[in-house]
């Protein structure tokens, strides 16, 4: 059947808005296509991958049936019904769709890119390199199939051929935020902390209205502290499950477990101090301070105040021979903790941690000139000490209070 005239026209421009990021508009003028020659099977698969654009994956996956059911034997439409589940998530089924656009056409390597960031998606990801493969046999220049190529490689354990398919990509399309991101990617799960950190903040200013790209560029920067790997070690517990956290606390009845939790809430201060010091390092520069938190950025001027005040109390409990200083001095040290586990959560969470360091915070206040003028009454030195318990107990209670975050979630390139 032939075209309407300007049918034709109404189809370009439709694709046009949908490269444009424009699905609404896409979709209107499918439609209009549609409304002239029903059976118009370019124009329902505009339709499907507009409204899977705007998160209508039902009705997306009805139009892309219906593309399907118009040319069986066209790749194209099994595609985009490919791209419409693998959008709404539903990644076995996309890859269903993939395999049946390769058995009608084997030559598409752009269905090979779209079959390979599905397997990378279910964390298939040898069969992901095995596809980026054969799309690269078939269009070696292809940016896309190197992308995910690259980041296929790095969980298969090719940290090398993930680097060299991550600069192809960047070479082929240098103005691509999309592939400075893959590159940043690549070099952080790589080890190379500041090679990421210049991908991300080129990315950033290519694309600057990118939803991750603030956060991926501060991932890199903080990761470029040669003292990480504290972090990243206190980072496993922090994020086991509330189950096993409570079974950590009530194990401390044994005391050689009892021991080690008091060793490693100290771990969990001292890289909280680390913590604060990065932030306010990396909020000196303007451009990176505009990408922090400033709930993060105010928990660690004030931890860094209370890390002061508490150095200088014991400082002053040596210079003057004053030993009652000394609870008031841990006290404010400790205080740390809970002003910066407040930053780390959300909501009413946030709120009720800042009223706890709050609240400890004046407490000591209070105890630290009546340790200074009284040294003789017996609960002060007592009342700092429980202080300091409490607020060094306070990162246990905020993991087993905060949410838990989301361990599945992997870097994928945009389109």
């Amino acid at each position: 059947m032939t075209s309407p005239p300007g049918a034709r026209e109404m189809v370009a421009r439709a694709q046009l808005l949908l490269q444009l990021r424009r699905p609404a508009e896409a979709e209107r003028e499918a439609r209009a296509v549609l409304a002239r020659e029903p059976e118009h099977a370019g124009a329902h698969m505009i339709v499907a991958l507009a409204l899977s654009g705007q998160g209508n994956a039902a009705e997306a996956l009805d139009a892309a049936d219906r593309a399907v059911g118009l040319g069986p034997g066209a790749w194209m439409g099994h595609w985009v019904r490919g791209v419409v589940l693998s959008n709404a998530g539903r990644g076995h089924k996309a890859l269903s769709a993939f395999k049946d656009a390769l058995a009608c056409d084997a030559e598409q390597p752009v269905v090979y890119e779209r079959l390979a960031r599905g397997h990378y998606a279910v964390r298939e990801y040898r069969l992901a390199v095995q596809a980026a493969e054969a799309g690269l046999r078939l269009a070696p220049e292809d940016g896309e199939l190197a992308k995910i190529m690259s980041l296929a490689l790095v969980e298969t354990g090719d940290p090398a051929g993930a680097r060299e398919h991550a600069a192809r990509a960047v070479r082929l399309a240098p103005e691509s935020a999309s592939a400075h991101r893959t590159h940043g990617a690549v070099a952080l799960a790589t080890g190379d902390h500041r090679a990421a950190a210049g991908s991300f903040r080129e990315a950033l200013r290519l694309a600057p209205e990118a939803a991750n790209g603030g956060a991926l560029l501060l991932r890199a920067l903080k990761r470029r502290n040669p003292l990480r790997g504290l972090d990243v070690v206190l980072a496993r517990v922090r994020h086991r499950s509330r189950r096993e956290i409570a079974l950590n606390i009530a194990a401390v009845l044994f005391p050689p477990w009892f021991v080690f939790m008091i060793l490693l809430t100290w771990a969990f201060w001292v890289n909280w101090v680390i913590q604060a010091g990065i932030t306010l390092w990396l909020a000196r520069d303007p451009g990176v301070r505009r990408l922090l938190d400033d709930a993060e950025v105010t928990a660690a001027r004030v931890a860094a105040g209370c890390f002061g005040a508490g150095a200088a109390l014991l400082a002053l409990s040596t210079a003057l021979w004053t030993p009652a200083l000394i609870p008031p001095g841990i006290a404010f040290l400790s205080l740390v903790m809970p002003v910066q586990e407040a930053a780390l959560l959300d909501g009413t969470r946030r709120m009720g941690f800042a009223m706890l360091a709050g609240t400890l915070g004046a407490f000591v206040a209070v105890l630290t000139p009546l340790a200074y003028a009284a040294p003789r009454l017996e609960w002060v030195p007592v009342a700092a000490l429980l202080t300091f318990y409490a607020a060094m107990a306070s990162t246990w209670l905020a993991m087993i209070v905060a949410r838990r975050p989301d361990d599945r979630a992997k870097f994928v390139p945009g389109n």
